[in-house]
């Protein structure tokens, strides 16, 4: 099946045989970057296993590697070596950066530390876009979808706004809202309540 077609449909966390079903494996996933004053490594052959249903959470000092160790998960990131297999497939191997693309819009709802909203859409349309491009809700739906996204996050009133016109905490929200929107069997997220106040924080 190639991997733009692929879904991740969300069921039990184990197979029918009772083994153990697994979302994410990564195999010495090691990323290096290049620059002026040299190499650096990021990650040092990473192995990591993820079955559905868990809640995992990444904790290290910044420049540790969190965001990038996201990055291989999304496949936003390609890592110098290793392998990422998510849902039993892997996800660079043979695959285009288009089939990737549309399978990331299918399958992972991301939450980015910087929010990624497009600053000429409003709120209402940013959530929206996520939709457009996964082609995920008929047309019609999708705007729907959008407002009730906002309205878990208590941002139906500001839907209309530019990203420019609300709060970092809102954006934040907004990005949220935005990776739900397509209803993805995984959710990444870098840093998602780093803008929000305690209260909004445990309601998120």
């Amino acid at each position: 099946m190639p991997i733009s077609e692929l879904t991740l449909t969300p069921n039990s966390s184990h197979n029918r045989r009772g083994q153990s079903d697994t979302m994410i494996e990564m195999h010495g996933i090691v990323k290096t970057f290049k620059n002026a004053a040299g190499e650096f490594t990021a990650l040092k052959g990473i192995d990591l296993t993820i079955d559905r249903g868990e809640f995992v959470s990444i904790v290290g000092k910044s420049g540790s590697g969190k965001s990038t160790l996201l990055n291989m998960i999304t496949g936003i990131d390609h890592p110098t070596k290793g392998q990422m297999v998510i849902g039993g497939m892997d996800i660079y191997t043979g695959v285009t950066e288009s089939q990737r693309s549309r399978w990331r819009g299918r399958n992972l709802g991301i939450v980015f530390q910087f929010f990624q909203l497009l600053p000429m859409l409003t709120l209402l349309e940013n959530v929206m876009l996520s939709m457009d491009f996964a082609e995920m809700y008929h047309f019609d739906e999708r705007p729907g979808r959008a407002l009730e996204m906002l309205k878990l996050v208590a941002l139906e009133k500001f839907a209309n706004k530019l990203p420019v016109l609300v709060s970092t905490g809102q954006q934040q929200l907004a990005a949220i809202a935005r990776a739900l929107a397509c209803d993805p069997p995984l959710l990444v997220a870098d840093e998602p309540t780093g803008n929000l106040d305690s209260k909004s924080a445990g309601g998120i």
